[in-house]
């Protein structure tokens, strides 16, 4: 059985610090301009992000029309932080405030895929990609 942790979830991007969150990515997914985010996370349909003992752990985004399809993106937990039901919440959160859509996500890291599985997400035989910085199949 996993730990938890007190987390505090926030689905509103008002006074975010883009420098932290560029910070958790840098520890997770890879370096990411702050001023790009900023950008990224005001287009988006739906955020969330995680803060626990006074820091940003966690963040993750939708991009959605809000009534056909969404795709789920930028999920990250800080290492020290995952296994805790953080990532877990982020994704009940995300899917739904974008319920009654068709909800897709990508996931690069083979590791990965029973968490998903775990928030009832299933393999696809087929997706394309055009102009993603993903992985991408053989």
């Amino acid at each position: 059985m996993s730990e938890t942790t007190e987390v505090t979830l926030k689905q509103d991007i008002e006074n975010v610090d883009w420098q932290a969150l560029a910070d958790v990515y840098g520890e997770t997914l890879g370096p990411e301009d702050p001023a790009q985010l900023k950008r990224t996370w005001t287009r988006s349909y739906a955020t969330v992000l995680a803060y626990a003992e006074g820091r940003l752990v966690g963040a993750a985004r939708a991009i959605s029309d809000g009534e056909r399809e969404a795709l789920i993106v930028g999920v990250v937990v800080l290492p020290a932080y995952q296994r805790k039901g953080i990532g877990s919440r982020m994704m009940a959160a995300l899917t739904e405030t974008v319920q009654g859509t068709a909800i897709l996500l990508t996931c690069e890291e083979d590791e990965n895929v029973p968490f998903y599985e775990k928030a009832g997400f299933r393999a696809h035989k087929r997706v394309m990609a055009l102009g993603y910085r993903g992985g991408y199949a053989e």
